[in-house]
Order: structure tokens, then C-alpha cells, then sequence
């Protein structure tokens, strides 16, 4: 089997795997901050990028997919292919006044797939995660003089991103680069009210949301040649705010007990409403990032992002409505550098290694109580070469915590590992042997 076919028959396998996740069955987080707006955003770095804290912006790599930013599919090399898939996966512990719990999520992260045309023009396209809701809390409070009830809450499902973009080197040292991006997935909220005394009338709320529509992101990158063939490249990018449509089902009913004569109770279940519609109300709102990368070619890299996009206008018609939650502008900061010992080293395959380290800081796209939500994380990786091709074996992992168990009522303290192929081939290409 040639490595093409191998490819092929590998992006075809990773699309049957990943399509099951993006169903409201799997969950790919277990935080109730999910439970807030669109869920919890996933970041859009891959493989690579990961490892060094998610700096992408300024990054360009002939071996690797980018789609951060778009004008990096011009790095890509004549005739040659670049397949990429990622997974990870997280175990977090959630610490409040209360409690303590631990839970374990596991995702398939990306998959992508980037050639090139001609010269000075690349495509790129794949699936990427957006988005994400898995919670299910419980609590219990007093009922009028002399009734308890259990409150039930939980929530499921997962937005998606397909996207499909192109790079163009309009300059010798300047790239433009777009993505159309298209949305696609469920979220799904229920609410109960479980009352203790077999006798009492119980009430559930189901909302179920399916979402749906286009995006637009653009990007530049600018090189500036040093000496010794060194490199700094300059990007930004910029994301279109735009609003999503949602087919929505809301169902309301109680269950009602009555006693059957034999010391035992017969329920019975009524509709109080069903509505269902379509409206365009979910707006994504713009984001603009800056980043820059230091290159010694084969030798070091050295890069640092700054991304930030404005909620404070979300109006939010998914996620749990509290007046103690209000929308702001959510920003991520992060550097990350890669060291590589001896890139064509014959003998020592440990000097052919990348080592890759990070960190970032992200404020998230909404405040608690009015205290901002923080994360702040470390980062390292290896990328290991497969063999003598140009494909590598990307390893990662981050360690980080999120919010307060004073100011916002948890903390998470997670771990998160992550493995991804980027994958080399060569298209049109003809080995002749005289």
C-alpha cells in the first residue's frame, strides 16, 4: 500500500470515528461552567501548537496544518500533502466550599487535510471542535413549609466547525489567507424539580437547540529575513462576527401521582407546552489576534499570541439564564518556543526530536459575580519524526486551573494530554530510476 492510499484510508477511518462525538450523546467536557452561553470554547490550535501554548498566529510550518491562520497554507511545499488528525484527552478536579469531584473527558480534537496548487497557493480544509456542553448538577432546597425537592440539571452536545480555506503569497514576504467556516451541531439543556414526597406533583423543562450557519476568518503574514537565513514573521488574524441559526424544541411537562389502593402510587405524565421554532439570534461576535514567530531554521522557534473577542453583547437564549452571570470580552495570551538538537542527525534519533514548551492565560467570555474567570496553564511536547519522512508523531500535555473557589465558586485543576499525526506525502510526483 503506498503512502497515499495509506493516507486516504486513514482520513476516511478518522471521519467515521470523530462523527459520533459531535451527536448531543457524547460529552466533551464535565464543567458546569458549560452550562453558561454556547458551552466551553475549544481552542483552535493543532498539534504543534499545542505543545507550545497555543501560539499559532505567527507560525508557519511546511510540515504542519494551521488553520489559525489561514495564510500559513503557503508554507506548504510543491507537490507535497499534508494530513493531519488530533486527539486528547482530560482529567480535572473540581474543588468548591462543598465538594470535591474528579471526572475524565476524552475527544477526538481536529482533522485536516492541505496541498498545494501552484506556486504561491494552498488549500487547506478539515473539522474542528467549537464549542462544547456537558454538566449535570443536583441540588436540594426547601419547598414551601414541609417539602424537599432534589433540583435536577444537566446538559449535553457539541458545535462543530468544518472549514474550508486557501492561502495566497501576493508579496516575495507577504500572505493573505481566508476560511469559510461552517457550524453544525446540538445543544441540549434539561431542568427538574423532584420532589420528595411521593405525593407531590414533579416538573421538568427540556430545551433541545440545533445549530447551524456560516463564519468567515482572515489572516496575513509578513516576513522579515534577518541574516544567517533567520526569520521573524509577523501574522494577524480576524474573525467575522456572524449569527448562527438555531431550530429550538422546548418541553414542558409534570409527572402527577396518585395512590393505587395498595400502598403504592400510579404516575402520570401531561404536556404543559411544546413550542418549537427558527430564529438566527446566536451571535459569534469578531475576534482579532496579533502574534509573532522568531525562526533559526531547523533549530528554534520562538512565538507569543495575543487573541481577544467581544461577548459583552451576547444576548444568551441557550445556555442557563442567572443574573449572576454577565458577558464580557475574552482574551488569551500565550508564548511557547521549540528547540530541536540536531534536526538531520544520522545516528542519535533523540537529537532529531522537537521539544516544544508553553504558557498562556485566557480570561473567559464571561464574568461570575463580576469576578473574571481565569485560566492559566503550562505547556510541553515533543514532536517525533517518523522515521526518515517528513511526518511527525506530536505528544503534549498541559497542566492549568480555571477559576476560584472563592470568587466563582470552583476551581478546576485539570490535565490535559494530547497526540496528534501530521502525516507527509508527495503528490504528482514521478520517481524515474535510469
Amino acid at each position: 500500500m503506498t503512502n497515499k492510499l495509506y493516507i486516504l484510508c486513514l482520513a476516511l477511518f478518522s471521519l467515521m470515528i470523530v462523527k459520533p462525538a459531535q451527536g448531543q450523546e457524547n460529552n466533551n467536557t464535565s464543567s458546569p461552567l458549560s452550562s453558561f452561553g454556547v458551552g466551553e470554547l475549544s481552542n483552535n490550535s493543532t498539534g504543534r501548537s499545542n505543545s507550545m501554548g497555543g501560539t499559532a498566529i505567527g507560525i508557519r510550518d511546511r510540515n504542519q496544518i494551521n488553520p489559525t491562520n489561514p495564510a500559513s497554507y503557503t508554507a506548504r511545499d510543491s507537490m507535497s500533502m499534508v494530513f493531519e488528525m488530533g486527539a486528547s484527552g482530560k482529567q480535572t478536579r473540581f474543588n468548591s466550599s462543598s465538594s470535591v469531584n474528579n471526572t475524565n473527558d476524552s475527544n477526538f480534537d481536529y482533522i485536516a487535510l492541505s496541498f498545494r496548487i501552484n506556486d504561491g497557493l494552498a488549500l487547506a480544509f478539515g473539522l474542528q471542535p467549537y464549542t462544547n456542553k456537558g454538566f449535570n448538577m443536583l441540588s436540594t432546597k426547601n419547598v414551601g413549609t414541609d417539602s424537599e425537592a432534589n433540583i435536577l440539571y444537566n446538559g449535553s452536545g457539541s458545535v462543530t466547525k468544518f472549514f474550508f480555506g486557501t492561502g495566497v503569497k501576493v508579496l516575495k514576504n507577504l500572505s493573505l489567507g481566508v476560511n469559510a467556516d461552517y457550524y453544525f451541531g446540538t445543544l441540549s439543556t434539561n431542568y427538574g424539580t423532584d420532589f420528595k414526597n411521593a405525593l407531590t406533583t414533579d416538573t421538568y423543562f427540556s430545551k433541545t437547540n440545533r445549530i447551524r450557519g456560516l463564519g468567515l476568518d482572515a489572516g496575513l503574514q509578513y516576513d522579515i529575513n534577518l541574516k544567517d537565513d533567520k526569520l521573524i514573521t509577523i501574522g494577524a488574524v480576524y474573525k467575522l462576527g456572524t449569527d448562527l441559526t438555531r431550530d429550538y424544541d422546548v418541553y414542558d411537562y409534570y409527572n402527577s401521582y396518585v395512590p393505587n389502593g395498595q400502598g403504592g402510587v400510579v404516575a402520570s405524565k401531561d404536556t404543559i407546552n411544546y413550542s418549537t421554532g427558527k430564529v438566527k439570534d446566536v451571535n459569534i461576535p469578531y475576534g482579532l489576534g496579533l502574534g509573532f514567530s522568531f525562526v533559526n531554521p531547523d533549530k528554534l522557534t520562538v512565538a507569543a499570541d495575543f487573541y481577544t473577542e467581544d461577548w459583552s453583547n451576547y444576548n444568551d437564549n441557550i445556555g442557563q439564564q442567572n443574573n449572576d452571570v454577565k458577558y464580557t470580552r475574552r482574551y488569551t495570551a500565550s508564548a511557547g518556543i521549540e528547540w530541536i538538537p540536531e534536526k538531520y542527525a544520522l545516528r542519535n534519533y533523540f537529537k532529531r526530536i522537537s521539544y516544544r514548551a508553553g504558557v498562556k492565560m485566557e480570561n473567559d467570555y464571561f464574568t461570575y459575580k463580576g469576578n473574571n474567570i481565569h485560566t492559566y496553564a503550562v505547556t510541553a511536547g515533543l514532536g517525533l519524526p517518523i522515521a526518515r519522512q517528513r511526518s511527525t508523531l506530536n505528544i503534549g500535555i498541559e497542566f492549568g486551573t480555571k477559576g476560584s473557589a472563592t470568587q466563582t465558586a470552583m476551581r478546576q485543576d485539570y490535565t490535559k494530554l494530547y497526540i496528534s499525526f501530521a502525516l507527509h506525502d508527495y503528490w504528482f510526483f514521478k520517481r524515474k530510476i535510469d
